[in-house]
């Protein structure tokens, strides 16, 4: 089984919390990392190892703040990866959640929901 990733947000990284015990995978805060590609690498990595024998139910939950277009794209990455789960017979499901106020958080959510094939679902609170 995959080991637990506990990452502490910082001004510029969101933070990042990777539960194999409970299917559940959590990035909240800013993400504009200088070096996407280098921050990003240890969530590949998990998730190269929880694939292995995943729970029968993983869920993504993202609240963000701010996004940029590099860290659009490697989470865009994370949730098409998740279809191998699907392909495992396994449930796996992404949750935007943002704000009412923060209309840019919601359409960033509603565009990825459009393109990703896994369930996907936004809360607005």
């Amino acid at each position: 089984m995959a080991n637990n990733i506990n990452i502490p947000a910082t001004e510029d990284t969101p933070a990042i919390s990777l539960d194999a015990g409970n299917g559940q995978l959590l990035i909240s805060g800013k993400a504009l990392p200088e070096d996407s590609q280098a921050f990003f690498k240890p969530v590949y990595e998990w998730l190269s190892e929880y694939y292995q024998s995943p729970l029968d139910s993983t869920e993504l939950h993202l609240h963000l703040d701010y996004i940029n277009s590099s860290s659009t794209r490697h989470l865009f990455n994370i949730m098409s990866g998740m279809q191998e789960l699907i392909d495992k017979n396994k449930t796996a499901k992404v949750i935007w959640h943002c704000k009412n106020s923060d209309e840019m958080m919601k359409t960033k959510g509603e565009e990825l929901q459009s393109i990703i094939d896994i369930p996907f679902e936004i809360q607005v609170a």
